[in-house]
């Protein structure tokens, strides 16, 4: 379905495609997806590795920058991943209003109706 939105200015605007909309969502979820099974791989590695660094000074002076940086780099990758998720539903959700909105469009126009449609 497309649908012109009021934005059209005869192609100096932009036009919602609805169809792109709701064919590009599920990509976002899917990187999203990649992302957590990625991190949970990293995760199992990393895990398995042990205390690699060692009980020496120069090693527990290591693990201290290494363990809050990976920990740190964790977090943002999974942030990431719930902002993917966000992305797509967020999507979703936009080109299931542009429909309704131009369906409502549409409704007003064949039966002349005046002022704004109230949801």
């Amino acid at each position: 379905m497309r649908w012109w939105g009021p934005w059209d200015m005869s192609g100096d605007g932009f036009k919602i495609e609805i169809d792109d909309l709701l064919s590009i969502a599920p990509s976002f979820d899917g990187n999203a997806q990649a992302i957590v099974e990625y991190l949970n791989q990293a995760a199992t590695s990393l895990q398995s590795l042990g205390a690699f660094w060692g009980d020496d000074k120069p090693g527990t002076q290591f693990a201290a920058t290494y363990q809050k940086i990976a920990s740190e780099v964790m977090l943002m990758l999974t942030k990431s991943a719930e902002d993917l998720e966000g992305i797509s539903q967020g999507l979703t959700q936009m080109a299931a209003r542009y429909g309704q909105t131009g369906a409502d469009i549409t409704t007003t126009f064949r039966h002349g109706r005046s002022g704004p449609v109230a949801y």
